[in-house]
């Protein structure tokens, strides 16, 4: 198989140009991974897996159950706490957890 030059560009010698499999590929996710994150969070709390007053797992292992690194975890409680969803709260050992507050008719 020799390749040939077709207007400056390589040409190389295949029978068919096209995609061999079209089903090669899926549709790119169109969701960031922060935006999963709060999605999974809230969707979790909505619908009561959290229930208010609840404490939600660290960072750390929320981390590893959404296996993306901590500082995405901590954009995502920041927004679910903006978002009213959650408190947080200073523990005896002066780290901060979250209790999940869910305000009615959410």
């Amino acid at each position: 198989m020799k390749a040939t030059r077709d207007r400056g560009a390589v040409v190389l010698p295949f029978p068919d140009r096209r995609c061999v499999d079209p089903s090669l590929f899926v549709p790119a996710h169109p969701v960031r991974l922060l935006d999963d994150v709060i999605a999974q969070l809230r969707a979790a709390m909505v619908d009561g897996r959290l229930p208010p007053g609840s404490r939600l797992p660290d960072e750390a292992e929320l981390a590893r159950q959404f296996m993306v690194d901590k500082g995405i975890v901590r954009d995502a409680l920041r927004a679910v706490r903006r978002a009213g969803l959650v408190r947080a709260r200073a523990d005896e050992t002066g780290g901060i957890f979250y209790i999940v507050i869910v305000p009615a008719g959410w």
